[in-house]
């Protein structure tokens, strides 16, 4: 915009995404740290002119009846109680939808269930919600929720199943003590989000297969039910992604591998370790192909028609602090269609990012941020590196 001017500001406080408060043995922290004790760092998303936004918020009212937090000291020394409320298990999973022309509050849905925050600090869940045909699915600290998008009432929740003997069940929990990005999208009538249940390799052949974490699911956007599920296909980072092929969405994605592990060439049987791509029909779940065309990536893939971008180097590999192998990642792209993929062309000089550092793909061009070779804008057809922001 020419002209950038603040429109409006929400009327009701939304907690930030590090609102914690500071922790000590001793009890040391600052007293204008008050925040809203939240540790989630979802995104707005805007749609039929109204914006929603999926986050865990305070039970104030939950707050001011219970006793012990008045008496607590720090309350008492004058941090805002609301900052208590994690520690309480006063949280409650909420969906807010503002007018998007006057910021005024719609209606706010709430889960009437109580409980504490998935991940503290700097390990708090990035959980965008998603909107498909007037409904809005978001997930929670362990639940996934379908809202009316223009009354905010509750269609289904789906608080995953318990494994048994004869079936691995799924979970929207967490299982890990680092921040993973796993919120869901929705294709093709399809809600598909990655979950964090895939079965560990042994431990003896740990570096012979793909990362753990790396399960994605899909389920009826109408009623919630589990559709299907696919084993060893997502990065541990990694949000699905979708590419259209022939008039038709299809789901693209490629897995966390290893440095040591088997080659391709001698591969037996088993996932391939050092990454895959794959692309999945989201009606059914099912594998149309893969093929071990790339490297270990945990990040979502860059997509520009169909053209992806991803880390493609599957043979270097260099050496941490403590002398481990680790695999070398850098930028690159492979062409796809229904029957495969092929290699376009890869950029020694531009590194693809481990973690959470988010790449961007626009009007053909890869955006992607590093720690290590900086921020580029590469072309997605070619490789032409055409912006380099050390």
């Amino acid at each position: 915009l020419i002209d950038a001017r603040l429109q409006w500001v929400a009327e009701i406080p939304i907690p930030g995404g590090r609102g914690e408060i500071p922790r000590s043995p001793f009890g040391f922290f600052p007293l204008p740290k008050s925040g809203l004790g939240i540790t989630q760092y979802s995104a707005p998303i805007v749609a039929e002119g109204r914006v929603y936004l999926a986050i865990p918020m305070v039970d104030e009212e939950a707050i001011k009846k219970n006793p012990e937090i008045a008496k607590n000291p720090r309350v008492i020394r004058g941090v805002d109680p609301r900052a208590l409320g994690p520690e309480y298990n006063l949280m409650q999973d909420t969906l807010l939808c503002f007018d998007a022309e006057t910021g005024r509050l719609l209606w706010k849905f709430t889960d009437s269930r109580h409980m504490g925050l998935i991940g503290e600090s700097k390990s708090g869940r990035g959980l965008t919600a998603a909107y498909s045909n007037g409904k809005v699915v978001f997930r929670g600290q362990t639940s996934l929720y379908c809202i009316d998008a223009k009354t905010g009432k509750l269609i289904w929740r789906n608080d995953g199943k318990k494994s048994t003997k004869d079936n691995p069940g799924y979970s929207f929990g967490q299982s890990q003590p680092w921040s993973t990005d796993h919120s869901p999208i929705i294709v093709d009538g399809v809600v598909v989000v990655r979950i964090n249940d895939t079965p560990e390799f042994p431990k003896s052949k740990k570096d012979e297969g793909p990362a753990k974490f790396s399960t994605l699911i899909g389920l009826d956007l109408e009623t919630g039910r589990l559709l299907w599920r696919a084993q060893y296909v997502a990065g541990i980072n990694s949000i699905p992604v979708v590419v259209n092929l022939d008039g038709r969405p299809y789901i693209i994605t490629a897995y966390e591998g290893h440095a040591k592990g088997q080659t391709s060439s001698n591969q037996s049987s088993g996932p391939d370790p050092k990454g895959m791509l794959s692309l999945i029909e989201p009606k059914t779940g099912k594998i149309i192909w893969q093929k071990s065309i790339v490297g270990p990536n945990s990040l979502y893939p860059l997509v520009w028609e169909n053209i992806v971008g991803l880390n493609v180097e599957r043979e270097e590999i260099k050496k941490d602090e403590k002398g481990n192998p680790q695999p070398v990642r850098r930028l690159g792209a492979v062409r796809v269609s229904i029957n495969g993929c092929e290699l376009l062309w890869k950029k020694p000089e531009v590194d693809y990012p481990y973690g959470r550092i988010t790449p961007i793909a626009h009007r053909g061009i890869f955006l992607v941020d590093s720690r290590e070779t900086g921020f580029k804008a590469v072309r997605a057809d070619n490789g032409e590196i055409i912006g380099d922001f050390p």
